[in-house]
């Protein structure tokens, strides 16, 4: 039988199609209903939730701010990619969630045609893929909204990859601003894409070879000297990084970690994301920072691991080449947060190996199917151990995944892995505390602080327990001293206010939230905390501007829009109180008071009959309602206007 080359095209085609929709199918199975689950109370709220220009879409507005440096990063098509999200869907999560979904299966998908193109090895590639979409460790860039950055910035990394091996073959300078291009972009989504331009020379190497032993004289230089615009590209990107980082103050200094600790470090975190990659269970969402040196003997065994793993790779050049590439793949791209820089309060992070892990996964699949083939194994073993591996990663993260379903579920899943994590068990405090369970959040908050007695969470949240239980005194010492450790923490500066307010200080509550302000001038609960300051004081214009602020940031719009009804009651402009009352009942339709307020605006504006449903309204509510009752008897009392 006569095979032609239409045909052969065409079953190419076919089983690359096939590929593509087992990849699409399996990866959306293990992550689908991540669009049920929640937003974080976990960066996210720095990122989407509390953030103005995000919640309001695109806007030119917020175009200009996605290219201004801000939370001690540069991401502008990270934040377009927000915002692009909130005009679509919204501030619902749905929408967020399925967006990081849809960049990953895209990634999983680019992956195997990238690597399809590269090494002409169609099912390699698709196990490569395969593996790369269920591997465990990369759940947290996929189910975390605030992690959109990584699931961006590998988008554009991989089709910068696939326009590369387009251009080595055609070399036009179109196709050269095309890969220049697209690294621009993933750059603008992360800065860790920087090392984009030294991923390329390890792929002159291997799979392409442009950079084999036998054409070495001069080419070395010639293909470097190719790259040069790139790599000035990767020093850009380097600086510009640090200068958001420092803006920020998001970057570690060396008076907080050593660089003797971060030396120390740098060993041992690679060693551990080796580690996780190979045996990806028991992951953390975080794992906590400590700024200590490294024990001596951890620091040299890790040494001696990785310096053995690359002697034998390099060993083994050329025989098996894609060792080495995939290795110092895994090296390279890793380096940036390797731990000599520190950004944020967390060691290593199952988010940086989006990346990086390609390289392992790719010395797993080209070495092992190597491997199987000397021993003689049977040509099926090779696609039986690769499923078989898929599926027991599948499986773990399927079950991972539904620890991200909410900060709760989260966190406990910190304190399961990292039981003597600080910052876990205060967020866990917290959250029990908004839930109303106050045992359980004063035992973990207590347990925070036994762990590290500096912790500013923690600290504030078991002074909103002592003043949730009436102890005000313990409450303001717990607020006050959070302020010494931490003076630009906000919350704290907006909780103490409104323990001040509670006991008529108004003016030391009124600086406690311009304090708050300062810091954070996009703080929804401290514009209306000082609103109801000016509302109580009579000055009710200042009272309507700050609750004005207020429904710009905060996600609680019902309290705002109903303190704002009450400002312009007051003021003796019913009609705007009965708007804003109405509003406030849209969105929280089982408020009493809000209803009584709404009634006694109608009132003044002589519609009695509709005073009297929601002055009813109100009792309904709350059978117990004094103010209600009176009145409603008011209301109901005949006057002079109803005998005539």
């Amino acid at each position: 039988m006569i095979v032609t080359d239409n045909g052969r095209e065409t079953r190419r085609t076919s089983e690359v199609l096939c590929a593509v929709l087992l990849l699409v199918a399996w990866t959306g199975a293990v992550y689908a209903r991540v669009v049920r689950f929640e937003f974080l109370n976990y960066d996210d709220p720095i990122y989407v939730t509390a953030n103005p220009h995000v919640l309001t879409g695109l806007t030119l507005e917020n175009i200009r701010r996605a290219f201004v440096p801000s939370i001690g990063l540069w991401h502008p098509l990270t934040w377009l990619s927000y915002q692009l999200d909130a005009s679509l869907f919204g501030s619902s999560p749905v929408g967020f969630h399925a967006t990081n979904l849809l960049v990953h299966i895209s990634n999983v998908v680019l992956i195997f045609l990238v690597f399809t193109s590269l090494t002409n090895s169609l099912y390699r590639s698709l196990f490569l893929a395969l593996l790369f979409g269920m591997h465990p460790l990369n759940v947290e860039p996929v189910v975390w909204v605030s992690s959109r950055k990584d699931v961006l910035f590998a988008f554009f990394w991989l089709l910068s990859l696939g326009a590369y091996a387009r251009y080595t073959r055609r070399r036009h300078v179109s196709s050269y601003l095309i890969v220049t291009f697209l690294f621009l972009c993933s750059a603008m989504s992360k800065a860790m894409a920087m090392t984009l331009p030294a991923a390329l020379l390890l792929l002159d190497i291997w799979p392409l070879q442009r950079l084999s032993p036998s054409r070495l004289n001069g080419y070395v230089l010639k293909t470097v000297l190719e790259k040069l615009p790139l790599f000035l590209i990767s020093v850009a990107i380097m600086v510009m990084s640090v200068y958001a980082a420092r803006m920020g103050g998001s970057l570690r200094t060396s008076e907080e970690i050593s660089w003797v600790a971060r030396l120390s470090h740098v060993p041992v975190y690679y060693v551990r994301y080796l580690t996780k990659t190979f045996v990806p269970f028991s992951l953390s969402p975080h794992y906590p920072l400590y700024g200590e040196v490294e024990p001596l003997g951890r620091v040299l065994g890790s040494c001696v691991l990785l310096g053995l793993i690359t002697v034998v790779v390099c060993m083994f050049f050329k025989r098996a080449p894609y060792a080495a590439v995939g290795w110092f793949w895994f090296l390279i791209t890793l380096a940036p947060v390797s731990g000599i820089v520190h950004v944020g309060g967390h060691s290593i992070a199952a988010r940086y190996m989006y990346i990086p892990s390609i390289g392992l996964l790719l010395m797993l699949v080209w070495g092992g199917t190597d491997i199987l083939r000397v021993l003689g194994s049977p040509v099926l073993s090779t696609p039986v151990l690769g499923g078989t591996l898929a599926t027991v990663f599948a499986i773990t993260s399927y079950h991972y995944v539904g620890h991200w379903r909410s900060t709760e579920t989260v966190f406990r899943r910190v304190i399961d892995v990292e039981p003597e994590d600080d910052l876990a068990h205060a967020t866990l405090g917290a959250v029990l505390f908004d839930r109303g369970d106050i045992e359980g959040a004063q035992r973990h908050l207590m347990e925070a602080l036994r762990l590290n007695p500096s912790q500013p969470s923690a600290l504030v949240g078991m002074g909103r327990l002592y003043a949730a239980v009436g102890k005000r005194e313990d409450a303001e010492n717990a607020f006050r001293t959070a302020l010494k450790i931490d003076p630009e923490n906000y919350v704290a500066h907006t909780n103490l206010g409104a323990l001040l307010a509670e006991q008529g200080r108004w003016s030391e509550a009124e600086a406690a939230y311009a304090a708050a302000l300062e810091q954070n001038p996009y703080y929804g609960d401290a514009w209306n905390n000082l609103g109801n300051i000016y509302l109580v004081r009579g000055e009710y214009e200042k009272a309507i501007d700050c609750f004005t602020q207020a429904l710009l940031y905060s996600n609680t719009q019902a309290s705002i829009w109903s303190n704002m009804g009450a400002a312009y009651l007051m003021q003796g402009n019913p009609k705007d109180a009965v708007r804003c009352f109405e509003t406030a009942l849209e969105l929280q339709p089982l408020d009493a008071d809000t209803e009584l307020n709404l009634a006694v605006a109608l009132e003044s504006l002589g519609n009695r009959e509709k005073a009297l449903a929601h002055a009813r309204r109100a009792l309904e509510l709350q059978p117990e309602f004094r103010k209600a009752k009176d009145f409603l008897r008011h209301l109901e009392q005949p006057n002079e206007t109803n005998r005539e």
